[in-house]
């Protein structure tokens, strides 16, 4: 009977120390997988910011804005040293963009009332439209004026 317990308790030391042993592989698989997601992650998310800054330089260089060049990207220890600089440096850009164009769409209204630029075009001559445009003269009588007049 002695004989017995000692080789069941044999049996189950084993057991036990193989369930420790693949709940040790176990673990260890789940925490490199994990690591492996986050590089995976963090990379992916490093391209979309690439992306994102080219693009917008992209519709500035469109719109005919200078390029700035790119922000310097930060270190994590930076923005979790300093994390609402961020947050500001967005909000202070964002404003800034908003106040430049009231100040474009101001500049260009006075221009207008003070005759220096003429007012804007209709929809359809910027569209290619250059059918002719009629224009009363101080005489009365209309005459054509524009691309497509025959003059």
């Amino acid at each position: 009977m002695l004989k017995n317990d000692i080789e069941k308790r044999d049996v189950q030391d084993r057991e036990l120390s193989l369930i420790r042993e693949y709940e040790t592989k176990l673990l260890s698989r789940e925490e490199g997988n994990a690591a492996q997601e986050l590089l995976a992650s963090t990379a992916l998310s490093a391209s979309l910011s690439r992306l994102s800054n080219v693009l917008r330089g992209l519709l500035r260089i469109e719109s005919g804005e200078d390029d700035e060049a790119p922000p310097t990207e930060r270190t994590l220890e930076e923005e979790e040293q300093e994390p609402w600089n961020a947050a500001l440096a967005a909000e202070h850009s964002m404003e800034r963009e908003i106040e430049l164009a009231r100040l474009q769409a101001e500049n260009e209204q006075l221009k207008q009332m003070l005759g220096i630029l003429p007012t804007r075009m209709p929809e359809s001559r910027l569209q290619g439209d250059y059918r002719p445009t009629l224009s009363l003269t101080k005489e009365g009588r209309y005459v054509s004026y524009g691309r497509g007049s025959a003059t």
